[in-house]
């Protein structure tokens, strides 16, 4: 017959094994984090690339105010065309790689010195 030791023996190590499961659990979580920054990261980017091509001006040129105040009387009509509402992390990432792999038509926009902006990479410096 088991006695109660035996039971707080069980508890102990059930115990013991919940703490790593936590501690798992937590590490878990910390990484998907970290990998949902990094993903909007990349989102984001490409958004603004898209924003800069359909504008056609260089990213020095682009008046962040002026697209703040566009995109805040326009809200509801952007909303509704651009939003994919209930999407998960990997469904936007989904998205983002199909895109990547589409072949994206990109022709330097001239400056006033004359000069052709590049395109920015996933290299970029910043």
């Amino acid at each position: 017959m088991a006695t109660i030791q035996d039971f707080e023996e069980r508890i102990e190590k059930q115990k013991a094994e919940l703490a790593k499961l936590e501690a798992k659990k937590k590490e878990l979580e910390k990484k998907i984090r970290e990998r949902n920054r990094k993903w909007r990261s990349l989102v984001t980017h490409s958004a603004g690339e898209s924003v800069l091509s359909a504008v056609g001006c260089a990213w020095q040129e682009l008046d962040l105010d002026a697209l703040d105040c566009f995109l805040a009387n326009h809200a509801d009509e952007v909303c509704d065309l651009l939003a994919v509402h209930g999407s998960t992390p990997e469904n936007a990432k989904a998205r983002l790689d199909a895109r990547k792999q589409k072949p994206v038509k990109t022709e330097p926009v001239a400056d006033a010195g004359g000069q052709t902006a590049e395109p920015d990479t996933e290299k970029s410096d910043w």
